[in-house]
């Protein structure tokens, strides 16, 4: 036998599960040589999250792994059910992925005698990692509680005896899994639930307990694909362990005027909101300061939830930024998510993966506004905000994120007191001269920074956006109110 810890005192030896967000969340996988219970109602993903990590695990390793059904669903079924998906491994089944039906012996024989069975089979075999599926079903044939406990933890001592790492299937809801004797015994305990929406259904995964090893709390998302399971962890920045590094360098807008208002440019690694009435040009300002960082090597993502890229393309070229060289040196990408109920765990994954992959050091959101209306949940909404914001800035990323102003003769910023996260505010809003409707660009804060406290005309021409550099002039005798309790002058 070898020793459990791996060769290295107080450090807890891990098995990965070959599902990346997963071992995110386990913080690099299950404990080795535990016990863990994978909970949850029928339908859940139980059993296809089993067999994923039986061949992730076999895949990496080569190692045995042994999969033991009993009598809650026949194994020619679950065979058929598995071998749809890519995880499946038909040179491994039964070679090195060992299938096994228990349910006959149970039925037969009873749960002690299936218990020697499950023993010899384990010598015989040599797997790293055993499961059963299911628990549960074995525990409905017990007349007490205590005669279940006691099948459980002489299991769990023999399968420990050989060293092997240990996955429990069970049908339980949550209010069930307190009151289980075998909750008390195994090690961690892994819960699956779903959600019935109006649109879709929706699939969670907690962690529930883990012995001895941190993991990341909270609510995470599971999908199942033809692939597999997918496991989207929550975004819980812990600001204990964050750093920031400042950076005293400008971003450039790519609009000389603005960059003037703002001191030099937006402060690198800062989160900037821009906010304005629908036409004011709030995409255009934000896809000039993306591509300007392409221009200057600095990789930019533009996330939309509104425009269409191919649509983005378009509206570019018709002010002569053509883009597809920056698509081509991996300086700029667009990432389109429909606005049809986001799934907000799985888009922030998708979002740090490009940050990671691209070296991202721009990105822009299309509109917050949009990503808003989508979201039930207000108070979550603002949650992953604050921790997307926070996200970034550990990263030395600069994030614009932009805002509708619904009603175009007030200077709202945004809903649900998101704007506390901007370290930078750019307002666009309109002015009234006469007849006319002009554009003007207003920058309300920039933390740690100076910057032009007056409001100065912006215009669109056919090369991009222009700042006008000089007071605001006007014609007519009065100005579009400000706020919507009082009017003034410039």
């Amino acid at each position: 036998m070898s020793d459990i810890t791996g060769g290295r005192r107080g450090k807890v030896e891990r098995l990965e599960t070959g599902i990346p967000g997963l071992d995110q969340v386990l913080q690099d996988g299950i404990p080795r040589y535990s016990t863990i219970l994978i909970a949850g109602s029928p339908g859940s993903g139980k059993t296809i999250l089993c067999q994923n990590i039986l061949f992730n695990f076999n895949k990496a390793t080569g190692l045995n792994v042994l999969y033991l059904s009993t009598i809650s669903e026949p194994q020619i079924k679950v065979i058929n059910y598995q071998q749809q998906f890519s995880f499946f491994n038909a040179e491994a089944f039964m070679d090195s992925v060992i299938y096994q039906d228990i349910g006959s012996i149970i039925r037969t024989k009873g749960v002690k005698q299936a218990l020697e069975v499950i023993d010899e089979l384990v010598k015989q075999l040599q797997p790293a990692l055993v499961a059963i599926d299911s628990i549960k079903a074995i525990a409905d044939i017990f007349s007490t509680e205590s005669e279940f406990r006691e099948f459980v933890s002489d299991l769990n001592v023999k399968l420990s005896f050989w060293e092997c790492t240990v996955l429990l299937i069970g049908e339980y809801y949550e209010e069930e899994i307190i009151k289980r004797p075998e909750s008390a015994i195994v090690d961690g305990i892994i819960y699956l639930y779903g959600s019935e929406e109006r649109k879709f259904q929706k699939r969670y995964l907690r962690i529930l307990k883990m012995r001895g090893t941190n993991y990341e709390a909270g609510e995470h998302t599971l999908k199942i694909s033809e692939e597999g399971v997918d496991i989207f962890p929550r975004l819980n920045p812990v600001v204990s362990r964050q750093t920031y590094t400042i950076d005293y360098r400008r971003q450039s807008t790519g609009i000389p005027g603005l960059d003037q208002m703002l001191g030099g440019g937006i402060p690198t690694g800062t989160t900037t909101l821009i906010s304005g009435g629908t036409g004011t040009g709030k995409t255009l300002l934000a896809l000039s300061w993306i591509v300007q960082g392409a221009r200057e090597n600095e990789p930019g993502l533009f996330i939309t939830f509104d425009e269409h890229p191919v649509q983005l393309k378009r509206n570019a070229g018709l002010f002569g930024w053509h883009l597809d060289n920056f698509f081509e040196r991996n300086l700029l990408d667009f990432f389109h998510i429909s606005p049809i109920e986001p799934d907000v765990d799985q888009h922030i994954f998708e979002v740090q993966k490009k940050v990671f992959e691209k070296q991202v050091k721009r990105i822009v959101i299309d509109s917050i506004s949009t990503f808003e209306i989508g979201m039930s949940d207000k108070y979550k909404y603002t949650d992953y905000l604050w921790g997307l914001t926070n996200f970034f800035k550990t990263q030395s990323v600069s994030l614009t994120v932009i805002a509708e102003n619904y009603n175009l003769m007030n200077s709202q910023i945004i809903k649900y007191g998101v704007s506390y996260l901007a370290d930078n505010i750019i307002l666009l809003k309109y002015l009234r001269d006469g007849f006319n409707t002009r554009r003007l660009v207003e920058i309300l804060k920039m933390r740690g920074s100076q910057h032009l406290k007056t409001a100065r005309e912006y215009i669109i021409t056919s090369q991009g956006p222009v700042v006008i550099n000089k007071p605001v002039s006007f014609k007519g005798r009065k100005v579009i109110t400000t706020t919507h309790k009082a009017q003034r002058t410039l």
